[in-house]
């Protein structure tokens, strides 16, 4: 049986998770919440969940859609969640292991960590160093002596942040701007607490990781990913490579294809990408982002960062689809009914966000559309309002554009 991956209100951390497990030759379908259902068990021996907001996560999934997943692994099925996917089988969310989230954590620490790992665990096998990826993981508190614990942090390295501080820089001033920014940031604290672990539930087995196996040009990632589909014996593909196609040609060669629609989608969404690009350009002349590598930008305290971050790499994604993959009529239909809520929703959120960035680059760290509420939602600690709803239209685009 083949593995699922659960996309909703993934969005970046999604493209990161699809595009590893598509490398690593994984035998998978990318699905929303509504697809789970009662056959989900016999259909799927893994399910693989990315990061993002937990409590979104878990909102996204009714009662049934609960059942159903705890039944499955119950029944002897894999669940695999990255840093938010990880924080919904706790407790607080799915309640599949003893393990709470900590409210003492360092909440915005970023980049590279070394790991103290059981070696001789297959999970770590042709893992030479013990370099790993963090992206603003919570910190767990593990409350059954059943769950093994296999990587404990261990040391932070000087190319990783703590908010918009590279530690390379600022290990010695971390007290002032504690001080400052009203947060704790000294990543020694870090030290000891667990980064990947693996339980039971009845037959199933649950595997969390804080870590991010799916960082894009990773390694040590590519190589963990490897070794979780052997150990847990998935199913894999073989790999068919896929030439990026001329959109003009892929056009004309196939007459199934409505050319109107195909070259009016794929303007629109380019069209977005491209004010999507004016506002992060404006928003690095001053100062305000900077390219840490070519998968991530790292932002100034103060302002919304990841909510430009989505959008930039979601749209980019789907523009990369457009261009190589054969599209169904269905999901062309799908794109062409939504686009103009799509573009009326994107644009509301960039003027929101350039007025935003103006406000702060003119002094006024506080500055904020007067709709931002509205916008944005009012919880700083997950997604919300006009923005969530677009963001969940292009993580649904994508879900269907992934599916030819």
């Amino acid at each position: 049986m083949k593995s699922a991956l659960l996309l909703n209100d993934s969005h970046l951390w999604g493209v990161w998770t699809y595009s590893a497990l598509s490398q690593a030759n994984l035998l998978f379908d990318p699905i929303l919440s509504e697809e789970i259902d009662e056959d989900f068990s016999n259909k799927y021996r893994a399910l693989f969940v990315p990061g993002g907001w937990s409590k979104n996560k878990l909102a996204s999934l009714d009662r049934k859609a609960k059942d159903t997943l705890r039944d499955f692994v119950e029944k002897g099925g894999i669940y695999v969640g990255i840093c938010g996917g990880a924080s919904l089988a706790c407790e607080e969310g799915l309640g599949f292991l003893k393990i709470r989230r900590s409210r003492e954590r360092i909440p915005s620490y970023s980049g590279p960590c070394r790991v103290k790992v059981i070696k001789e665990h297959p999970l770590f096998k042709n893992i030479r160093n013990c370099l790993f990826f963090l992206w603003f993981p919570p910190k767990f508190e593990i409350h059954d002596e059943t769950v093994q614990v296999l990587g404990y942090f261990w040391e932070a390295t000087p190319q990783a942040f703590v908010s918009d501080l590279c530690l390379k820089d600022h290990w010695k001033n971390l007290e002032h701007f504690e001080r400052k920014y009203r947060i704790p940031l000294d990543p020694k604290k870090m030290i000891g607490s667990p980064l990947i672990m693996e339980g039971s539930l009845k037959k199933g087995k649950v595997l969390l990781s804080l870590i991010h196996f799916d960082t894009p040009q990773f390694k040590n990632g590519s190589i963990l990913i490897e070794n979780i589909i052997k150990y847990y014996q998935l199913p894999i593909v073989k790999s068919r490579p896929t030439k990026a196609l001329d959109l003009k040609k892929l056009i004309s060669k196939n007459k199934n294809f409505p050319t109107k629609d195909v070259s009016f989608i794929y303007r629109e969404f380019k069209n977005l990408f491209e004010r999507v690009k004016e506002i992060l350009s404006y928003a690095q002349r001053n100062f305000l982002f900077y390219r840490r590598t070519s998968y991530f930008y790292q932002w100034k305290r103060g302002i919304r960062g990841l909510e430009l971050l989505n959008l930039f790499f979601m749209l980019d994604e789907i523009l990369k689809c457009l261009a190589k993959e054969q599209i169904s009529e269905l999901t062309l239909e799908i794109l062409c009914g939504s686009i103009e809520e799509v573009k009326n929703l994107t644009n509301v959120v960039l003027e929101a966000l350039r007025q935003e960035y103006e406000s702060f680059r003119n002094g006024d760290p506080f500055g904020r559309h007067n709709q931002a509420a509205e916008i944005f939602g009012d919880n700083l600690k997950s997604y919300g309002g006009l923005y969530r709803i677009l963001i969940n239209y292009l993580e649904r685009f994508l879900v269907y554009l992934w599916r030819n």
